[in-house]
């Protein structure tokens, strides 16, 4: 096993689970620019294919990370990787909720509080439009993209539904010779 590599992905998600602000779908961008970019560890369509399958397991979203782990590097990968995006985050969430709880009477608190909320969706949008343009390469796909979302925007139905429709009509179209 190259060390380097296992030293790497403890470098990475040691770092973005400092900033996993809102959770593991707020790393994505950096994550996937990361992964592809700087080290070209994955193809845009690995990745995505990655991303989708740990998105359709049972588990917290961070199993993108343990799964990339284990692409990369094998067993050591996926025990380095998950212990790097876990161990961190959650050591600064127990430090911040007893400061958090020492400072919520400061009269600045409230704001601070408030303009977290934008924040953490700010990007939690960009994970999605980073990981739509990896996994997007042709018309039928921005449909089933912009269907999904309408989907899950408008109704109160579990995600799956729109996966398994879009699962039939890649079929169909497929079967038809559309794509």
């Amino acid at each position: 096993m190259n060390e380097s590599v296992l030293l790497r992905l403890i470098i990475m998600y040691t770092t973005l689970s400092l900033v996993s602000v809102g959770g593991a779908p707020t790393i994505i961008p950096d994550l996937h620019r990361q992964v592809v970019d700087v080290y070209g560890w994955m193809t845009d369509r690995k990745f995505a294919e990655t991303f989708a399958l740990a998105q359709l397991a049972p588990g917290p979203n961070l199993n993108v990370t343990s799964l990339i782990g284990w692409q990369v590097a094998g067993l050591a990968g996926l025990l380095v990787s998950t212990v790097s995006i876990i161990l961190p985050a959650s050591a600064l969430a127990f430090g911040v909720g007893r400061v958090w709880q020492k400072l919520e009477s400061s009269h600045w608190f409230p704001s601070f509080k408030a303009a977290l909320p934008p924040v953490v969706l700010g990007l939690m949008a960009a994970s999605g439009f980073v990981t739509a343009t990896v996994a997007v390469h042709d018309w039928l796909g921005v449909v089933f993209a912009a269907g999904a979302a309408v989907f899950t925007a408008t109704t109160k139905r579990n995600p799956l539904w729109a996966i398994a429709a879009a699962t039939i009509f890649a079929i169909l179209a497929a079967r038809l010779g559309i794509v």
